[in-house]
């Protein structure tokens, strides 16, 4: 698949969203840069739904393998679309984190070796999953500057407790809301996340429901420019 094609396929989980327009210029601008080179890192544990968000963004083929609450990736997997006149975009989906005593080395170094090559990292947790402890230990190794490039994504909202998912809106009910709300403070406490500029450093999707995809991209790709050779400059949201 071409880069064109991707980046035509990311742009259009943008249509429609809440994205300003004048933002969405801005992101198709950064994206068809000439000559430029992206690397976009996907990181968290087994069931977060990386490989499942991969296969939505990004089509690759062959498509990730979906083995819900089983270790589906267990190697570094890259997935490289490359133009001649145009650069290199690549994705790298890093295997669940802290799967077991036995791999925990490996893939520690997997982490360690990938993190600081990535223009930006999406760090995905699921929303019903309370136990974040092995992320934080590993998450405070990392030095200030792989840590600003770190996007926190909220996987599969549309399990959150507390109620159903309201299908006929595609969003979240009130009582999931709660949840969800008390899901982001955790994530912020945990890993120390400033309150100026949350909106946009941890965010809350559904690959299965679409929900929220639009500013899934906006995120990745506003802190794809601080580390990315090609400059961005986008409006802060309220």
């Amino acid at each position: 698949m071409k880069i064109h094609t991707i980046i035509n396929e990311l742009f259009k989980f943008l249509t429609g969203g809440s994205t300003p327009d004048k933002d969405k210029a801005l992101i198709y601008k950064f994206l068809e840069s000439e000559k430029s080179e992206l690397i976009i890192c996907i990181a968290g544990k087994t069931g977060s739904g990386k490989s499942s968000l991969i296969n939505l963004l990004f089509a690759p083929i062959p498509p990730q393998n979906v083995h819900h609450g089983k270790p589906s990736t267990r190697e570094p997997r890259e997935i490289v679309y490359e133009d001649e006149d145009r650069g290199k975009f690549t994705i790298i989906d890093l295997p669940g984190f802290c799967e077991s005593v036995e791999h925990k080395e490996k893939i520690e170094d997997y982490y360690q070796r990938f993190l600081p090559l990535a223009d930006v990292v999406l760090w995905l947790t699921r929303v019903d999953d309370s136990a974040d402890e092995c992320d934080q230990i590993f998450y405070r190794t990392l030095n200030p500057e792989i840590k600003s490039k770190i996007v926190f994504g909220i996987s599969q909202l549309d399990a959150a407790r507390g109620g159903r998912w309201n299908y006929k809106s595609n969003k979240p009910s009130k009582k999931q809301i709660e949840g969800i709300y008390n899901k982001i403070m955790t994530i912020k406490d945990n890993f120390e996340i400033e309150e100026e500029g949350i909106e946009n450093k941890v965010v809350c999707f559904s690959s299965d429901r679409r929900y929220n995809i639009d500013k899934l991209v906006y995120s990745l790709t506003k802190y794809a420019k601080t580390s990315s050779k090609v400059g961005l400059k986008i409006t802060p949201k309220i």
